[in-house]
């Protein structure tokens, strides 16, 4: 409901705020299609008409489904929803960055993996995670990116590949 984004988005206001960082969903993109891509830009359409910048998290570590990390899911569905949502914001005037994934490492199949295979697993988390900056970055070279990191010292597999080096502490 925008008109109740634009009374939220005005309490922020009050407290000087300019930026909305917000994740968007690949399930909901999967069932809805253009009706959600439609919605996305009326949300960052609506923030900026009320002087706020915004920053898209495309994927989330902390629901991340494992399923997603296999090379054929990239391919089959996922890049196809990192393309739709890049190419349906890029030229917003109102994006500030893109956050490609919010704390990659912060979710059960890593904080409760067996010491041996933890490492195996952050690898191949990071692997999609420099998959998708690489994309975001090939479809739109402008604006910048950044990986939400839950702890700076989590920042490593992803320096390189970033714009902006981003942690939650």
């Amino acid at each position: 409901d925008l008109e109740v984004l634009k009374r939220d988005l005005s309490y922020g206001k009050r407290l000087n705020l300019n930026q909305v960082r917000f994740w968007t969903s690949p399930w909901q993109f999967w069932a809805d299609g253009q009706k959600y891509i439609d919605n996305l830009v009326a949300i960052v359409r609506t923030c900026y008409e009320c002087s706020y910048g915004v920053m898209p998290i495309i994927w989330n570590g902390n629901g991340l489904d494992i399923g997603f990390l296999e090379p054929s899911f990239w391919e089959e569905k996922a890049d196809a929803y990192t393309i739709a949502i890049v190419n349906a914001l890029k030229d917003e005037p109102g994006l500030f960055m893109w956050d490609v994934m919010n704390e990659p490492g912060c979710n059960p199949w890593i904080e409760k993996a067996p010491a041996e295979e933890r490492q195996a697993r952050l690898d191949k988390i990071y692997a999609f995670v420099k998959h998708k900056c690489e994309l975001v970055k090939k479809l739109d070279p402008v604006n910048a990116i950044t990986v939400g990191h839950t702890v700076a010292e989590e920042i490593g597999p992803c320096y390189d590949y970033v714009d902006v080096v981003s942690f939650h502490d």
